[in-house]
């Protein structure tokens, strides 16, 4: 498993003046860090899910999972249509069948629209049933456990957790299909992030400018340990028609899967 880091950096300034005419004084200097962070970590967490390792841009500092799934796994195509248990069973089904006897470790992910999407669908396809005692008594057979949002729960598909995962993107294009999503099948311990060193910010302070700037750093990056063991399907229209029969095709094998037909070798 070949492993490379990329270097970022964030930098920003503040002047004497701002520090001397805010309400906060000579906190805004820690206030500004504190919001400065958070952001440098939310910017990190998309480039590790949607970066894309070309172009111009944060998105080009690397390869994100998405694309390193896109490039290597098994990919599916939903052409357009919508989310609902025909997509997760597909993506089972194209699953190789050795990674299935872990199926308890399985976890699906996919973009917050598309799992408000699952939840809509499943009430639609039940009538005046409520969701959650649906997933709960038929398609999983015990309570919904905690997402860690305040009131809100992790719906399941086939008895596999669907993970909610905000920051993946859910606007992307595909034959004239505006704002689709994607699905991932595969075991969170797939998802390896290094960080080659630790977060470090630098602070000077710039007479000329009476300003003082800061700088931070970070060397991260990304990869999968086991391309067999995941399925993306792409392609899946944020609030799609889900009443039409679709037509999935067969999967593609990526490059980083060797052997026949779903990574199996005969």
């Amino acid at each position: 498993m070949l492993f490379r880091s990329r270097k970022l950096r964030l930098d920003w300034e503040l002047s004497a003046e701002a520090l001397e005419d805010n309400i906060e004084g000579p906190d805004l200097e820690d206030h500004i860090a504190r919001l400065m962070a958070t952001q440098a970590g939310n910017d990190i967490e998309d480039t590790l899910i949607n970066g894309t390792g070309t172009g111009s841009g944060l998105m080009s500092a690397f390869q994100g999972f998405r694309q390193l799934a896109l490039n290597n796994a098994h990919v599916v195509d939903a052409a357009g249509y919508g989310l609902d248990k025909t997509v997760f069973n597909q993506a089972i089904k194209t699953l190789p069948r050795k990674y299935k006897q872990r199926r308890n470790q399985l976890r699906f992910f996919t973009g917050s629209n598309l799992v408000q999407d699952y939840l809509f669908n499943l009430t639609a396809n039940a009538g005046n049933g409520n969701p959650f005692d649906i997933a709960s008594g038929i398609i999983r057979g015990d309570v919904a456990a905690n997402d860690g949002g305040p009131g809100t729960v992790t719906p399941f598909a086939f008895g596999i957790p669907v993970i909610n995962v905000p920051l993946i993107n859910e606007t992307q294009t595909y034959n004239g299909n505006a704002n689709t999503g994607d699905v991932h099948l595969t075991f969170p311990q797939n998802f390896v992030i290094g960080i080659k060193r630790d977060v470090t910010v630098y602070r000077l302070f710039q007479p000329k400018k009476d300003t003082i700037e800061y700088t931070l750093f970070i060397r991260v990056g990304c990869v999968m340990e086991n391309y067999d063991a995941h399925v993306l399907v792409k392609n899946i229209a944020v609030a799609g028609s889900v009443m039409s029969t679709p037509s999935f095709g067969s999967a593609s094998n990526g490059s980083g899967i060797t052997g026949g037909l779903n990574g199996e070798t005969y």
